[in-house]
């Protein structure tokens, strides 16, 4: 046999071969599927509203909080539904951010001038729906009350905001 039919046959050996993509640790789990409450207050503990969402082996995978985004006055003039990864749970990005070049309002901010005459009639309206494709989650916000009120500068804020949210995995996935 040749040198050339050596290559020749490898390369049809390697041509023929099925590829199967090794599983790698990094692989997306799956999470238990979680209903919850979450609510921001002016007149709550400092503490803001944090929960976690499982693997069904029981591993902390994400972490989803409320975020105030606050004015100079410290003022919070709108709150940010966050979702991270749980080995990131302060620094890493909002996964509920859509991808690519992106602005203006997303579904996960709750802006106390969007709300001002109620949640069926901001942008989203009172139910949201976000599709995590990258994480393979889907996000359901539903809002259950907001009230706010303005300040002597006319800026709106938000007193108490009270979400009900339900994170599952995508069908198919």
């Amino acid at each position: 046999m040749t040198i050339l039919n050596a290559i020749s046959i490898a390369c049809v050996a390697v041509v023929l071969t099925p590829f199967t993509p090794p599983k790698q640790d990094g692989e997306l789990a799956r999470i238990v599927p979680k209903q919850m409450q979450a609510q921001f207050s002016q007149g709550a503990s400092t503490k803001a509203w944090t929960d976690h969402l499982y693997s069904p082996s029981n591993k902390k995978l994400y972490v989803l909080s409320l975020v105030p985004e606050v004015d100079v006055g410290k003022h919070a003039i709108g709150i940010d539904l966050v979702l991270r990864n749980a080995e990131k749970p302060k620094t890493g990005e909002n996964l509920l951010s859509p991808t690519g070049n992106w602005h203006g309002l997303q579904p996960y901010n709750f802006v106390a001038s969007d709300l001002q005459h109620g949640a069926d009639g901001s942008v989203f309206g009172a139910r949201r729906s976000i599709k995590v494709t990258s994480r393979k989650l889907n996000v359901v916000i539903q809002i259950l009350g907001v009230k706010s009120r303005a300040l002597p500068n006319g800026t709106l804020e938000i007193d108490d905001l009270k979400l009900s949210v339900f994170v599952d995995n995508l069908p198919n996935s």
